[in-house]
């Protein structure tokens, strides 16, 4: 099956149950939800997380800047499999949102390096497969991400990330 990676929106009622019961955090990040009228609330890019973070960041480990995306935020609760679930607090979503905004489609074709990322290790060692993998999942998980942490950012609400 392998890790793949989720993120749900934290409204501002949620942030006093996540910080008294850190365990909540893992039960709401990957509870089924409906969009709705407030956008995307929860986006599981499978197993595109690595590659993403790895496309935004410039390598599989760094946090800072937009490597925040995918691997930043406080730690919260119990192992999900790769490591607690993440909390991005309204203001680091509100700045995260705006820095992702600034990030186009064409700059991230031009990051594309599958060569590098498979020496790099990058999960998963797919790259390999050609454009398509970066135009049909990777661009995809993308639009998906940014628009997330928008609709959060204009909420001012929070994001949890976890990737199981």
């Amino acid at each position: 099956m392998g890790m793949t990676a989720c993120f749900r929106r934290a409204a501002a009622v949620d942030l006093p149950g996540i910080e008294a019961n850190p365990g909540a955090a893992a039960e709401l990040l990957f509870e089924p939800t409906d969009a709705g009228a407030r956008g995307p609330v929860q986006v599981d890019i499978d197993k595109m997380w690595n590659g993403l973070h790895w496309l935004l960041a410039g390598d599989t480990e760094n946090t800072d800047g937009l490597g925040a995306v995918v691997l930043g935020g406080e730690e919260v609760g119990e192992d999900c499999g790769y490591g607690p679930a993440r909390l991005h607090r309204p203001d680091e979503v509100a700045r995260l949102s705006a820095e992702l905004n600034v990030v186009t489609e064409d700059q991230l074709r031009a990051r594309w390096n599958p060569e590098q990322m498979l020496a790099d290790d990058v999960y998963p060692s797919i790259w390999d497969e050609g454009d398509a993998v970066f135009e049909e999942e990777l661009l995809p998980a993308f639009r998906q991400v940014r628009a997330l942490f928008a609709e959060a950012a204009d909420a001012g609400e929070g994001v949890l990330v976890g990737i199981a």
